[in-house]
């Protein structure tokens, strides 16, 4: 990936993706679960620019995708789909409910985040 300028809307996708980590550590926590991930899991992560939320009546998805701004031509746009969530609706709302939490704490430490 480019390295590039940390902006602000880089910040907000990142909070959100530590928001959903920090959401199912919790959940797991409360259940006295050990996390275990894989190597390149710990060390890499995954980074999204965009996400695009659905739900049927029994689940949303949840699609991260990376969107290259070098890429991108007249005759069309691209994303690459870097990950997809899977949740229940009280899953949803757990995470709705932590990630409210999170910005909250997040404006309180470092100011309003403004989205355009």
């Amino acid at each position: 990936m480019r390295e590039g300028k940390m902006t602000k809307k880089k910040l907000v996708v990142l909070a959100l993706g530590a928001v959903l980590i920090v959401a199912c550590l919790v959940a797991a926590s409360e259940r006295n679960m050990q996390i275990v991930a894989s190597k390149d899991v710990r060390e890499e992560g995954v980074y999204s620019n965009l996400a695009l939320i659905s739900h049927q009546e029994d689940q949303f998805v949840l699609d991260f995708l990376f969107i290259d701004p070098q890429e991108q031509t007249e005759e069309g746009r691209k994303a690459y789909l870097v990950a997809r969530v899977i949740l229940s609706p009280q899953h949803m709302k757990r995470l709705y409910n932590a990630i409210s939490d999170s910005i909250d704490k997040y404006e309180t430490n470092f100011g309003s985040i403004h989205v355009r």
